[in-house]
């Protein structure tokens, strides 16, 4: 057992080695900001949502495959949130508050435009999100908090496209700007509310989500090795 897991060790250390040798290793580490979709049917037309966009940011790893082709994949914080407010008749507020962590797998098609420095980037993978912390639907109005909604799933899955540039600023070291659209085939938010108001309107409305989301990063990267 120990013999196996002493090959395998020096099998992957090799593997980086070689990889890091070639200049076929990148690492990357990626800011920015993402939107996340919602989809709200309201007939009475009284409620907004607010505060959809939260910061994003993770670490990837990228290995050139064959000339143009890299196989990456990193780890990512997203957080699922957003701000349903109604203005009248009465103020209230459904928070939907879902910490996930990312893990997504990508192949990306790199080809230099004018110069061996500037690249162009298509993306096009999957994702796989987990939850890592207690999170579910917050209802508040006034001084009544309940939670509210159907508990939303704690793993679910994306496809993403996307495309970028990145520009090597001197050797080993690039800057990029990505942007990415990542599409959820399963409904994972799905909520319903109706509510009597205090003037004996009523106010009901449907919160529906697949998780998708579009994502604007700027990414800091250094590749390994000599420049060819």
């Amino acid at each position: 057992m120990y013999r196996i897991l002493l090959i395998s060790a020096i099998f992957t250390f090799w593997i980086f080695a070689e990889a890091m040798a070639q200049k076929r290793l990148q690492i990357k580490y990626e800011i920015g900001i993402a939107y996340t979709d919602y989809e709200l049917i309201n007939p009475q037309k009284n409620i907004q949502i607010l505060n959809n966009n939260h910061a994003f940011y993770g670490i990837t790893v990228s290995y050139e495959l064959k000339h143009n082709f890299h196989l990456e994949t990193g780890i990512y914080s997203k957080y699922y949130g957003a701000d349903f407010y109604s203005y009248f008749p009465d103020t209230a507020n459904l928070i939907p508050g879902l910490n996930k962590i990312q893990l997504p797998i990508r192949l990306i098609y790199k080809k230099n435009f004018k110069s061996d420095r500037l690249n162009i980037l298509l993306f096009t993978g999957s994702s796989i999100f987990i939850n890592h912390s207690e999170s579910g639907f917050l209802f508040s109005s006034g001084n009544e908090n309940k939670s509210i909604g159907n508990e939303p799933n704690r793993t679910f899955g994306l496809v993403e496209l996307g495309a970028g540039i990145e520009y090597e600023i001197f050797n080993n070291f690039s800057v990029g700007i990505n942007i990415r659209s990542f599409f959820g085939l399963n409904r994972n938010i799905n909520i319903q509310y109706d509510n009597i108001n205090s003037n004996d309107t009523v106010t009901n409305y449907d919160i529906k989500s697949n998780g998708s989301f579009q994502a604007y990063t700027l990414a800091f990267g250094y590749k390994f090795g000599k420049k060819k």
